[in-house]
């Protein structure tokens, strides 16, 4: 009888390392972290992602910015008697400042110089005073900061601390607005007519293109790598498809669903690592793209990601990926040396 209970032990202890194996198999070659307010958030309600100079990620949060140094969480409570709200987006500019961009894109915006979050401006000439904050960026033209908030029907546009505000009147940009980008010294505006850009001339005035590369079905997000040519490579997001732009040359890709536009949640993405693994989608629903053998993986609760969608995806320095969301933030590692393995 004794022989009998180890052999049943042995043969049960087996069977649980083989599920452990088998559960790590099912991961594919990657570990899932999360992050919520019982490992140190003080809220789960996150909207956006960044990474500081020294590798610390930052986040834009329903009750102000979070950051986490590798070991911990410091958690800012810059909520006031305006900004109920939180806060949309976070940005890291050239110089080490970290922007806050505001829910409601009426409230303040704020900057964080290295010792206190201080406001900055808060944008004048929104024609709707509810309207939703849809896009925030920062680029340097002449030494000087310019700032973009972007709402679904306006561009507002900070040059030396005025406001400047453009709309389907004055501007050549029609339809929605989906989110704006910087890249060098200028802005990308993602729209439902395709994608537009502002530069500024010597003297800081600016010019507003659409139309660019010839796009005109919708563009929902956009990710530009710098390469050593001066065209770049730009990553395009549309509802059916997602575009690799390099020397104006398109390579389209057809999506496994649509990428719907949401205006009550105005969160879309498109980012590569450093393995040229593409993700994007918005809200509800995201996918990574392996171009190694050019499949569609979707990256949902299945996969054991805590929410089927994401409200910002962000890769740092070491190739990790964060996902945010209103149940907190997942860190996605890749183990060295393999390829992504759908969940099964």
């Amino acid at each position: 009888m004794t022989k009998i209970i180890k052999v049943f032990l042995l043969l049960f202890s087996f069977l649980l390392l083989s599920a452990h194996d088998s559960y790590g198999n099912e991961h594919g070659d990657y570990n899932i972290t999360n992050y919520n307010i019982a490992n140190g958030l003080n809220t789960s309600r996150i909207f956006d992602s960044a990474q500081d100079s020294l590798g610390r990620m930052w986040f834009a949060t329903s009750r102000g910015a979070s950051v986490y140094d590798g070991y911990g969480w410091t958690n800012y409570d810059l909520l006031d008697n305006v900004n109920q709200s939180g806060f949309k987006e976070i940005i890291v500019d050239k110089k080490g400042l970290i922007w806050l961009a505001p829910l409601i894109a009426t409230d303040y915006i704020l900057v964080n110089h290295g010792f206190e979050w201080v406001k900055f401006s808060n944008p004048t000439g929104i024609l709707d005073k509810t309207s939703l904050t849809t896009g925030f960026d920062v680029v340097y033209v002449n030494g000087k900061p310019v700032v973009t908030l972007t709402t679904n029907s306006q561009i507002l546009v900070n040059i030396d601390g005025k406001w400047l505000a453009f709309d389907s009147s004055n501007s050549p940009v029609k339809g929605d607005i989906y989110g704006v980008t910087a890249f060098q010294e200028k802005f990308y505006l993602t729209t439902s007519t395709g994608l537009a850009s502002i530069e500024f001339d010597k003297n800081l005035r600016p010019s507003i293109q659409t139309g660019l590369f010839g796009i005109k079905d919708p563009v929902l997000a956009i990710f530009i790598r710098q390469t050593e040519s001066t065209s770049h490579r730009f990553f395009i997001l549309s509802s059916k498809w997602m575009g690799i732009l390099e020397n104006n040359n398109m390579l389209q890709i057809d999506i496994p669903a649509k990428i719907d536009a949401m205006k009550q949640f105005p969160y879309y993405y498109i980012v590569v690592d450093k393995d040229e693994r593409i993700y994007f989608g918005n809200k509800v629903t995201k996918y990574l793209y392996d171009n190694s053998d050019n499949s569609f993986h979707a990256l949902d609760k299945d996969a054991e990601l805590t929410s089927d969608g994401a409200t910002s995806t962000l890769i740092d320095k070491e190739n990790n990926i964060w996902f945010t969301d209103l149940r907190g933030v997942d860190k996605l590692t890749f183990h060295p040396f393999t390829n992504f393995t759908k969940k099964t």
